[in-house]
This record gives C-alpha cells, structure tokens and sequence, in this order.
C-alpha cells in the first residue's frame, strides 16, 4: 500500500474542487415581469418572474435565490424565492418570487417622479443564486432604462 502524505492529498483536493469552479460560466439573471400584488398601507408586495439564461454544458439546478431592486438608483424593493428549477444547458427557465417594498421606498419613488421630465424609470437588480451541488451562491445584477417598458410589447415605429 502506498502512503500518500496528507499535505498533497489537501493541495490535490483543493485543485481539483477549483477547477471544477472554474469552468462554470455565471448564468445571466434578468427581470422578466413586475406585477402589483394585494397589499397593505405599509407594504408593497410584487409578483416578480426573473428568467435564468444557463451558458454551460450542464443543467442548473436552482434551489433559491435573493435581490435587491433599485429604481432610479434608490433602493426600492428586496425579494426571495425559492427556485426549484432545472434550467437546462443553453436553455432558459423563469423564477417566480415576491418582492417587498415599504411605504417609505413607494413614496421615495412618486416623488422622483415628480421632479423627473416624465415617468421613466431606470432599475438595477443585484442579487444571488443558488445553485445545488455548488458550494457557493452565484452573484448576478443587471440593469435597465425603463421598469415602466418591462413586459409591454416593443411598437414597430421605435425600431
């Protein structure tokens, strides 16, 4: 039997668990649709899809994940969710989770419009995935020029 000393079995190990991080590529989260849901005077609750894009070779088991939303650069609502999702190799899948915002982000938001020239409002969606089998979560953020646009078909004379 051959001894193989501990010291090169943890730097063995070690390569071989960052080399399997290294050939993930992230998957690329986006903001699918936002739709007002029953709330109260205090709390804002939204019914958010997010659509996962898996660049790799495998499938993507997505247990969960967390973000933050900002509009127009304040921060405006936070959401959970759990994913139970496969999103296959070069496929895409959608996450529904809810969002929360407060009364104090609602009314941040109608007072930026207010001073704004018109009703555009730009987002930034920051967050994490989960991913089975991963050790650790996926960061992803993204960003777009108009919340108010999302999910509205685009009109043929913009183009």
């Amino acid at each position: 039997m051959i001894a193989i000393p501990p010291r090169w079995a943890v730097q063995c190990s070690a390569a071989l668990l960052l080399a399997g991080c290294a050939t993930m590529e992230p998957p690329s989260v986006t903001l699918s649709s936002l739709r007002v849901q029953p709330s109260t005077v205090f709390e804002q609750r939204f019914l958010t899809t997010l659509r996962i894009q898996n660049p790799n070779t495998f499938d993507l088991d997505v247990e969960g994940l967390s973000f933050d939303l900002q509009v127009n650069d304040q921060p405006f609502a936070k959401g959970v969710g759990k994913g139970n999702v496969v999103v296959p190799a070069y496929g895409t899948g959608v996450v529904q989770t809810e969002a929360i915002t407060t009364l104090m982000g609602f009314v941040r938001q109608f007072q930026a419009l207010a001073r704004s020239d018109g009703p555009r409002l730009s987002y930034r969606l920051t967050g994490k995935l989960k991913v089975r089998d991963r050790m650790f979560s996926i960061p992803f953020e993204m960003r777009g020029d108009d919340l108010l646009q999302l999910g509205r078909p685009k009109d043929r004379r913009d183009e």
